[in-house]
């Protein structure tokens, strides 16, 4: 019994993640927050996983964009805010040399960021 009720308040709770369901919850505020909000992330599973965590709570309004490292950097326009969800160093460091972007952390694990377009 004890297994079972568990289970079911587990699965109910809002931040069922318990190491980290708090910045979850913030990071899926902020990316909802954002007038027309796009999420990028890498086909490896650590970002397919945390993908999947985050889209219970994002809004419909978000889309979604697979992106390839060894790819060139094409990010659409026409979207508010951009974010990325991984820690794909090789992708990290296409977006830090692309002058035309800025990264800001938007936690402490490293694994979401803004993508800011920087005005020149």
């Amino acid at each position: 019994i004890f297994g079972i009720s568990s289970d079911v308040a587990f699965f109910q709770a809002k931040d069922w993640l318990p190491t980290n369901g708090r910045i979850i919850t913030q990071a899926t505020q902020v990316i909802n927050e954002s007038a027309s909000p796009l999420v990028i992330y890498g086909d490896n599973l650590y970002e397919m996983g945390l993908l999947l965590t985050l889209s219970h709570s994002l809004e419909p309004k978000v889309s979604l964009l697979s992106v390839q490292p060894e790819q060139p950097l094409n990010l659409p326009t026409g979207y508010s805010h951009i974010f990325y969800c991984g820690r794909n160093e090789g992708l990290l460091q296409k977006i830090q040399q692309d002058k035309s972007y800025s990264l800001k952390s938007l936690n402490s694990f490293g694994d979401l960021w803004q993508i800011v377009k920087v005005h020149t």
